[in-house]
């Protein structure tokens, strides 16, 4: 009775393991997160990883363009394209705009980043900034990449999608030396 038990349990975890991957790992839409690639992030574009870094260390206006082709020379290999401005405006607050588009096989992301952040001096070398990005982006299959023998009524019907995903982020400087946290994706509203 107890080894039938054990394996009564197993059988119900694995069911229920599988069901589980199956509906976080499945995509029912054509459309992805806010998803920045962070290879060049960290020096170029650094406040779409961290909303604060539009602030910290920052003391001239920023702009920065991107052109980033993974896996060169594969068809359909992802690409991201990033054109974005920060600046300090007033002696506490930064913002930054950014255009992007964020090609992965047939999706397609095309937005924009909207980014403000808050610098509170705790001491003469003690600060806490806190910051958002707002991103706005549209999200869909790259139709004109399909290529097919007859029309799939299935991806003739299928809508892009408008997403909104907020990003927050904060970051404790000590001197020279920051510390920082973000989120991706807090909260996604399609």
């Amino acid at each position: 009775p107890l080894r039938s038990l054990i394996e009564m349990k197993k059988i119900v975890f694995n069911i229920v393991f599988m069901i589980a991957s199956n509906l976080i790992f499945s995509q029912t839409s054509g459309t992805n997160n806010f998803d920045m690639p962070i290879k060049n992030g960290i020096k170029y574009n650094k406040n779409m990883i961290n909303p604060t870094l539009s602030f910290v260390q920052e003391n001239d206006p920023v702009l920065n363009i991107l052109n980033q082709n993974q896996w060169t020379g594969f068809e359909n290999a992802p690409t991201t394209t990033v054109i974005n401005f920060s600046t300090k405006f007033k002696e506490n607050n930064a913002f930054a705009i950014g255009l992007y588009q964020n090609k992965f096989a047939l999706i397609t992301n095309t937005g924009v980043v909207l980014n403000y952040a808050k610098n509170v001096r705790i001491n003469e070398e003690d600060n806490f900034t806190f910051g958002i990005n707002a991103a706005v982006f549209k999200s869909g299959l790259d139709k004109t990449k399909i290529i097919a023998s007859s029309t799939d009524p299935l991806l003739a019907n299928f809508d892009s999608n408008t997403i909104i995903s907020l990003n927050p982020g904060i970051n404790y400087g000590i001197g020279l030396i920051d510390i920082g946290f973000s989120v991706k994706n807090l909260a996604v509203y399609n």
